[in-house]
């Protein structure tokens, strides 16, 4: 490996400078004993995994180790554990770093966020006895999941009636009730003079009562409180100190040999050519027919940071130079469980039409004399997730 790729390759990140950054800002206690008497570097990556779901640690962590984010995050796919912290913590992270979405998407998943992540609102007879700062901690989440993307929720099915019922109940504490309308009116597409008419209702006139949110924890533990109707001017001003720290030159890897191999990563991350990636399934990748020239590996890499970032990618070349290979061989390790990952669309075909594309009303095989919906391959495609090829425009 050339030393340019050595720089950029995560496997070569200085594993043991970086952890004495952050053991220089942590305080003495438990965190920093864990850090210290990890015995590998896989041990170590799992050790940061836990901890990055610390609200305290969240920042630092994911500052220090971004090259590893991915691979730090994926690991919360390996067991059940601390699913609140980790839902909270992914929807901090996810406005600055779109490769995680997909790691998020599938932790939403799971069967435990079946009916979203305040089911228990509901079950509990009496709203009044909800703690307060766990409900601060998961409506600020949410609300960042809507901003991020207000569909998720309705596309996972997840019920409105928890919100509602922590502002129409309601809960005594007026920060939750702020924070569940303003969750709620995104949830519903609710247009903004109504969520101020409701606001008023609910709440009073802004900024007269006192609302203060937890926001999270300093690197010491201690909470940090903010004035709740400042939130959405705060949230802006965070996102933004997020990406310039994301933006400026930082030095993760020194001069040092490979610190870690891929054997010390999860088994839902791929590494692929020095771009850690999602995978979909923990089963390893089937054997590929692809020969790793320099140009191939070039030309891979470029189309694996466009995938991580989830932006649509043109691959332009002549006929019969393996555009169709690269892409089955980047499916096959993203997705080594899916046969069929690549829904592929010829342009060129003169039978195609928009019916054929978004779909159409046709003849029920079932129900003899009525009509009923049937997707087309670009509707059915982004429902199932797959990956949508436009061949020959």
């Amino acid at each position: 490996m050339s030393p340019q790729n050595e720089l950029e390759d995560p496997l070569y990140i200085d594993l043991a400078k970086q952890t004495r950054s952050l053991l220089a800002i942590l305080p003495q206690n438990s965190h920093s004993t864990r850090i210290s008497s990890a015995s590998s570097p896989k041990a170590l990556l799992s050790t940061l995994s836990r901890l990055l779901a610390v609200p305290s640690l969240t920042v630092p962590i994911s500052d220090l180790f971004r090259p590893l984010l991915v691979d730090l995050c994926a690991r919360w796919l390996e067991d059940q554990e601390d699913l609140e912290e980790r839902f909270v913590a992914l929807c901090m992270l996810i406005e600055n770093h779109q490769e995680l979405f997909p790691i998020l998407s599938a932790f939403l998943r799971r069967p435990c966020f079946s009916q979203g992540p305040l089911s228990f609102v509901e079950d509990c007879p009496s709203i009044a006895t909800l703690d307060t700062i766990r409900l601060h901690y998961l409506l600020l989440a949410y609300y960042r999941l809507l901003r991020v993307n207000r569909l998720l929720p309705g596309d996972l099915s997840w019920p409105i009636s928890p919100l509602s019922t922590l502002f129409i109940a309601p809960h005594p504490d007026l920060a939750v009730k702020y924070l569940a309308i303003r969750c709620h009116s995104l949830h519903t597409g609710m247009a903004e003079v109504e969520r101020v008419r409701l606001e008023a209702r609910v709440l009073g006139e802004p900024g007269v009562a006192e609302c203060v949110i937890s926001y999270g924890q300093n690197i010491d533990g201690s909470g940090v409180t903010i004035d709740g109707w400042l939130m959405p001017v705060l949230e802006l001003e965070r996102i933004h100190r997020a990406h310039d720290s994301i933006s400026s030159t930082s030095n993760f890897y020194g001069d040092k040999a490979q610190s870690l191999t891929n054997d010390d990563l999860s088994h839902w991350t791929a590494n692929i050519h020095g771009v850690l990636m999602f995978k979909s399934s923990p089963m390893p990748p089937p054997a590929t027919e692809v020969v790793m020239t320099s140009s191939a590996i070039k030309a891979l890499r470029q189309l694996v940071i466009l995938t991580s970032l989830r932006l649509p990618t043109l691959i332009t070349s002549p006929p019969s130079s393996g555009k169709s290979l690269f892409l089955s061989h980047l499916a096959s390790m993203l997705h080594p469980e899916a046969r069929d990952q690549i829904v592929t669309i010829h342009l060129a075909d003169t039978s195609l039409d928009p019916r054929s594309l978004l779909g159409s009303y046709v003849s029920s095989p079932t129900q003899l004399g009525t009509f009923e919906w049937k997707d087309g391959a670009l509707v059915r495609a982004m429902r199932e997730g797959k990956w949508l090829g436009l061949q020959g425009y």
